[in-house]
């Protein structure tokens, strides 16, 4: 199974609809996931995916855009916009 890590931009209804919920259906699956709207400096050491959602803020864009040059990275990057 994976270990998913959703980075919310927050813990209103946004990251409730977009992460919470999708969070616990991976759950019942058997997967480890992690929702936060913090991003722990451990977790690219140990997540197989990781879902950004609406972090676009200027620190947040600098830490995965960091996260995207790591050569022979190990995680998957989801960088999820909410809308269409």
């Amino acid at each position: 199974m994976s270990r998913v890590v959703y980075w919310s931009a927050d813990s209103t209804g946004c990251g409730f609809y977009r992460c919470e919920v999708p969070a616990v259906g991976l759950r019942q699956l058997g997967h480890e996931v992690t929702v936060s709207t913090v991003l722990d400096s451990a977790v690219p050491n140990y997540a197989d995916v990781i879902i950004g959602q609406r972090i676009g803020e200027p620190m947040p864009s600098r830490i995965w855009r960091a996260l995207a040059r790591v050569p022979d990275r190990n995680y998957r990057l989801v960088y999820e916009l909410d809308d269409d």
